[in-house]
């Protein structure tokens, strides 16, 4: 408990600036910034000391919800990661609002976002899965399982749809609230680790393969064929079906099998009890004839394409190892299936006649820019407008490998380079606007604010620092740990931080600030409001 103490202490005294008195956003100036939608704009010239929402846990990611009432945090304890909503209108001590398990601990939850009303919260965790929450209760709504690990996500201004990047650079599209398919894109050549929706639509993304893409989402006409990654086990082609949207597995094709055949563990996950269900078609294996049970009318999709009403069949002995279910003759009869051995996919053409749900219109990415940089992308955010992006930039990937631990470990600070730094950059363009260094090693996150015209950054040196006109060293004091992310609210009022807090099994588990929401002292304070996006950008 001393060290937690000794820390609250060290950040009032950073902050505060001894004796100084940093000024306050007047009540009736954020009043009249809610009635317009806007933000508060002018000079940032410090942070009030912080309301702490968790000193106990690793903190991946923390939100403001739209309306900057809420916070929500993705945290880790001893065993699971965990959604947990806090709000900031009850009493301190009092804010959290719940506390949900989302995954164990081996499937870290990298990014979360609120929809646009504030009603649900998304994660997107290590597992694959998107899943849907609602905010007032922490009621899991709906889950979508992606075919690689998921490492980003951001909401659509509209809260039509929600964007999702993989550690291989797949971006995936999925419909609000019901998360179904609607497009993907192979974005980028290394893990996405950021992503923002723009004011018009405009999606960006940030990797590190040192490049940001600048995406739009456009109408495509009908029947277009549908790409899978497929994988080659035992000398079967394998990639991912859904069924009824509650399980997501590896399928192979067999034409000679009379229908779709799932093992036991499947029929298990979609709540079938074989021993139940009457019989089905026999089915010859390498052990004899083999007697299926039927169970009728299942959802199957693969993506964009869905089956209504499929018969399932359930049989052990039928389905290959390292699978979940054989897809046989009638799937054939609806899609003409194709290799391309060079992108490692399967190629799914809705056949004429098939009535599938893919031969309507669909969405599809349209590359409209792609943005070079010298340094891995690690974090992206953009102001309200849409116009100018917040960028966290390093050397070297920022990934947590033992030799960072021991340099930490140590005491030791990594030399300063040239692209661990902080940037604005033009949306529209790339341009770089502005370059903010300082810190020593990675820089993992970086928040703009809403006005587009300042950023605060935090790095793994444990420290975060606001970039005003004179740039603020030491804004936080020295953190305890690592930070993970920060962000404004969108009105621009709060700055809100998560850090990597290493958990105390001690006592009352208390240690370092791991999650805080920091009120911004803006000098010459007043309401701005966002410009209209140009149309076409």
């Amino acid at each position: 408990m001393k060290r937690a103490v000794r820390f609250a202490w060290l950040v009032g005294v950073a902050l505060l600036g001894g004796c100084r008195t940093l000024p306050v956003v007047p009540a009736a100036l954020l009043a009249d910034v809610k009635a317009k939608g806007g933000f508060v704009t002018g000079t940032p010239v410090g942070l009030h000391k912080p309301l702490a929402l968790n000193r106990e846990d690793f903190v991946y990611d923390a939100k403001p919800s739209p309306d900057g009432t809420k916070v929500a945090l993705a945290r880790l304890d001893v065993h699971s990661y965990f959604l947990a909503l806090h709000d900031l209108t009850k009493e301190v001590g009092k804010t959290k609002a719940f506390d949900v398990e989302v995954v164990p601990l081996e499937f870290d939850v990298e990014a979360l976002d609120f929809t646009p009303d504030g009603a649900h919260v998304l994660t997107a965790s290590r597992d694959g899965v998107v899943r849907l929450f609602g905010a007032q209760d922490g009621k899991l709504l709906k889950a979508w399982l992606v075919e690689e690990p998921l490492s980003a996500l951001a909401v659509s201004p509209d809260g039509a749809w929600v964007v999702v990047g993989t550690s291989k650079g797949l971006l995936t599209v999925l419909a609000l609230p019901t998360l179904e398919y609607v497009a993907e894109v192979r974005a980028h050549a290394d893990e996405v680790r950021g992503l923002v929706v723009a004011a018009d639509g405009h999606v960006f993304s940030g990797s590190w393969d040192r490049s940001i893409a600048r995406w739009k989402l456009d109408l495509q006409p009908g029947g277009k064929a549908l790409r899978t990654r497929f994988e080659k086990k035992n000398g079967l082609v394998v990639f991912r079906a859904a069924f009824d949207a509650k399980a997501l597995g590896a399928v192979s094709v067999d034409q000679r099998v009379p229908g779709v055949v799932i093992n036991a563990a499947l029929a298990s996950t979609l709540g079938l009890t074989p021993q139940t269900l009457p019989d089905g078609p026999t089915i010859l294996t390498a052990l004899g004839s083999q007697v299926t049970k039927r169970s009728e009318r299942h959802g199957l999709s693969i993506k964009g394409l869905r089956w209504p009403a499929v018969d399932l069949l359930v049989c052990d002995a039928c389905v290959p190892k390292d699978t979940l279910a054989v897809l046989g003759q009638p799937f054939l009869d609806s899609v003409d299936v194709a290799l391309d051995e060079t992108t490692s996919e399967v190629v799914l053409t809705p056949k004429a006649g098939s009535g599938l749900d893919a031969t309507g219109p669909s969405l599809a990415f349209v590359e409209q820019g792609r943005f070079k940089l010298d340094g891995a992308v690690n974090d992206l955010s953009i102001d309200a407008a849409g116009l100018v992006l917040g960028v966290a930039l390093s050397e070297a990937k920022a990934q947590r490998s033992r030799e960072v631990y021991e340099q930490e470990k140590r005491g030791e600070s990594p030399p300063e380079r040239k692209w661990d730094v902080a940037a604005r950059l033009d949306a529209a363009t790339g341009r770089v606007l502005e370059v903010k260094a300082g810190h020593r090693g990675v820089v993992v996150s970086a928040a703009i604010s809403p006005d587009g015209r300042w950023l605060a950054s935090a790095g793994w040196d444990r420290t975060v620092r606001l970039h005003g006109p004179t740039p603020w060293i030491e804004s936080l004091g020295k953190l305890g740990y690592p930070p993970r992310r920060v962000r404004f609210s969108r009105d621009g009022s709060r700055l809100v931080l998560a850090a990597w807090t290493p958990i105390n099994p001690l006592n009352d588990r208390q240690s370092d600030l791991a999650a805080a929401v920091f009120e911004v002292a803006w000098e010459g304070a007043e309401a701005g409001v966002p410009a209209v996006p140009t149309a076409g950008r």
